[in-house]
C-alpha cells in the first residue's frame, strides 16, 4: 500500500515536471510569434518608407 502511494508521488512529480517543461515551451513559442509578428510589422513599414522615399519616386 505503502509502495503504490510512492509510485503514485513519484508519477506526479514526474507529471509535474512535464508539465512545466510544457509551459516553458508555451511561453518560448508565444514570445516567437510575438517577436515574429513585430518583424512582419517592421519589414511593412520600411518597404512602405523605401517606396515613399524621394529618390524612389523619380524611377517610377
Amino acid at each position: 500500500m505503502t509502495e503504490d502511494i510512492f509510485d503514485l508521488q513519484d508519477e506526479l512529480k514526474e507529471a509535474e515536471i512535464n508539465l512545466k517543461a510544457v509551459e516553458e515551451k508555451l511561453v518560448d513559442h508565444d514570445i516567437l510569434v510575438l517577436r515574429r509578428e513585430e518583424l512582419k510589422e517592421q519589414i511593412t513599414e520600411v518597404k512602405r518608407l523605401i517606396s515613399n522615399h524621394p529618390d524612389n519616386k523619380g524611377e517610377r
